[in-house]
């Protein structure tokens, strides 16, 4: 058929005109894909996407849009022309407006995180508190705990009284006296009208074997607290102990006075009345 065509056409050779044919459509080809690479959205109209704006809340914070608010890519781009540089530019897109919309997103809430929260560690512990936890640990049986926690509380407040009580009461417990009764001190200086304290370092500096110091540690809780009749026994105890038989005497009379059923210090009166007539009796 091309061979009687050629053959119409002024005489022209069949093959001259398949070759012409050819030349055309390769430069029809070359000068589509050049518009294309230069121009890809006007070459390919059927690429662009709509993108569906992120969901907003009532509060008009944006939210984070979900993969389904967006059209699916290979959906929205036909096959037949569909292009590498199309899809690259179509999915660069759609990254674009998530990730915009995550960013809105994580902006609102850090704007509602503005006021720190306080954390335990920024919490201020008391005195009060501190020593609790200190005589939970101590009735547990952890007197290595308590005794680290009241020391930790010394470090903040060192003239605080109860604490420097409960550290004697922790030292006095594991045998070291000498510690216990500076710390007792120091809580009696810090609070001079606990008789208990006086009472506590009275007993210890008994143990220590120094009695002066520990008859005027007995003196000064029957200061702080003159109902205390163990005060007084104790200290006419001392006193008898010395040779001050008149001074104990008078000391458990007034543990007496205080307690009359007290039956030590009966036993006390007694003795030290007979040893102080006997006394009298041999001058």
């Amino acid at each position: 058929m091309l061979h009687l065509l050629a053959q119409e056409v002024a005489g022209i050779p069949w093959y001259v005109v398949v070759f012409v044919l050819i030349a055309v459509i390769v430069a029809g080809s070359v000068f589509w894909l050049t518009q294309r690479e230069a121009n890809p959205e006007a070459a390919i109209t059927t690429t662009r996407i709509e993108v569906a704006k992120p969901m907003t809340t009532t509060s008009n914070v944006p939210v984070a849009p979900r993969p389904e608010d967006f059209p699916a890519t290979s959906a929205s781009i036909p096959q037949n022309n569909r292009s590498p540089n199309a899809a690259i530019a179509a999915r660069q897109q759609i990254k674009a407006q998530i990730q915009a919309g995550y960013k809105l997103t994580v902006d609102a809430t850090a704007n509602e995180e503005a006021i720190p929260t306080p954390t335990p560690s920024r919490l201020s512990t008391t005195a009060t508190d501190m020593l609790h936890e200190a005589e939970v640990q101590r009735s547990a049986g952890r007197s290595d705990l308590a005794t680290r926690k009241v020391r930790e509380l010394l470090l903040r407040e060192p003239q605080n009284a109860a604490a420097l009580e409960m550290l004697g009461d922790l030292l006095a417990a594991t045998g070291d006296r000498t510690a216990a009764a500076e710390a007792y001190r120091e809580s009696a200086r810090s609070n001079p009208g606990s008789g208990r304290v006086c009472m506590s370092l009275a007993k210890t500096l008994e143990g220590l074997g120094d009695i002066q110091a520990a008859i005027a540690a007995y003196r000064a809780a029957t200061v702080a607290d003159p109902t205390d009749h163990k005060a007084y026994n104790n200290l006419g105890g001392l006193l008898a102990e010395t040779g001050d038989m008149a001074g104990g005497v008078d000391a458990f009379q007034k543990a007496l006075a205080i307690s009359p059923d007290d039956e030590t210090a009966k036993e006390n009166l007694a003795l030290a009345q007979d040893i102080l007539r006997e006394s009298t009796a041999t001058a």
